[in-house]
């Protein structure tokens, strides 16, 4: 009997560029074709609108955060693209197409493998990471996101304030999320609420809470490398490669708007995640991260879902007066089922 497989897609990285101004425009066309099925699909999801990675020689690595679940008789075509223009997609050079059928694979082997994509445009070199995981992986959930206090642009520094209020915030916030995994919206929400009002003590926060805020932050959040950010807002929430639009006191659960919550992997290394605010014209601004590792999974996996203030900034504007809480939890995840209340 043909088995279920999850073709995860980790990283690109840029050994070569395409040449030219400015970055590589870098997306992916991905056709699975099998007994009863046929389907084809972009990654990131819409190119046409310029949902693209953005990549060159000086910033070389992307993660991908793409699970992709199939049968293992599958056959799966990955093409490699660079856009040169949205309008007219034919005229994209092709970067080099692999073949994957998961029946070669050793479905207990869940290490990277690498394939190297080599086009002729400009003879461009990217590094592809991928493996196939047929069972359970330590992962990280992301479950909720809550704009305490969009941005404002005042550059105020809350990061020492709010990293002693961290353990304070986590012990309390877990109490009320009553060590579940994957808690219920409305217990998330309290415990959102109970983070901000501890987070509301810290002094330097009314010295601009009566400041002029400039409106809703136009959200976005990334899997990135800690201390580092891409070029690009293509973000694993939300998942149509948009915005979220947060303003003060906004709360997203994402199993409530999505029907899903937001899941990483664990065993490959630490994960840092960042909340950003998009800007249309300039760069976009950090407005708070954090990084996780298997010691965090080994000490909260018994102990459910925390909530957490994103009181680390990958840039120098300190989350422009930003404070946010993102709720998470860890759990030993079948990869091969969709991510779900069940």
């Amino acid at each position: 009997m043909d088995r279920k497989v999850a073709v995860m897609f980790d990283s690109l990285e840029c050994i070569k560029a395409c040449g030219g101004a400015g970055y590589d425009e870098i997306y992916f066309n991905i056709t699975e074709t099998g007994t009863e099925v046929q389907r084809y699909f972009h990654l990131p999801a819409h190119p046409e609108k310029g949902d693209v990675f953005k990549m060159n020689n000086s910033h070389t690595m992307r993660y991908l955060d793409l699970s992709l679940v199939v049968t293992t008789d599958c056959k799966i075509t990955i093409q490699l693209c660079e856009q040169d223009s949205r309008k007219h997609p034919w005229k994209d050079d092709d970067l080099g197409t692999m073949y994957m059928i998961p029946d070669d694979f050793d479905l207990e082997d869940t290490k990277l493998k690498t394939y190297d994509f080599q086009g002729t445009a400009e003879h461009a070199i990217y590094r592809f990471k991928y493996r196939l995981v047929a069972q359970k992986l330590p992962t990280l959930r992301i479950l909720a996101l809550h704009c305490q206090r969009s941005s404002c642009g005042c550059n105020k520094d809350l990061a020492d304030s709010l990293f002693d209020l961290t353990s304070t915030v986590l012990s309390g916030a877990a109490k009320i999320l009553g060590y579940t995994m994957n808690p219920e919206a409305e217990v998330v929400a309290e415990a959102l609420d109970f983070a901000a009002t501890v987070v509301s003590g810290v002094k330097v926060l009314f010295e601009w809470m009566a400041n002029v805020i400039e409106g809703a932050d136009d959200v976005y959040i990334q899997h990135t490398i800690e201390g580092q950010q891409a070029h690009d807002h293509v973000s694993i929430c939300p998942p149509d490669g948009g915005v979220m639009e947060m303003n003060d006191g906004d709360k997203i659960i994402f199993m409530k708007k999505y029907g899903r919550y937001f899941r990483i992997p664990l065993d490959l290394g630490p994960v840092s995640i960042e909340v950003r605010e998009h800007d249309k014209v300039g760069h976009d601004a950090s407005l708070g991260a954090l990084t996780v590792s298997m010691d965090d999974y080994k000490e909260w996996i018994t102990k459910g879902a925390c909530v957490k203030p994103l009181s680390t900034f990958y840039d120098n504007h300190n989350g422009e007066g930003a404070v946010y809480h993102m709720c998470y939890s860890f759990a030993m995840e079948d990869w091969t089922l969709p991510p779900s209340q069940a």
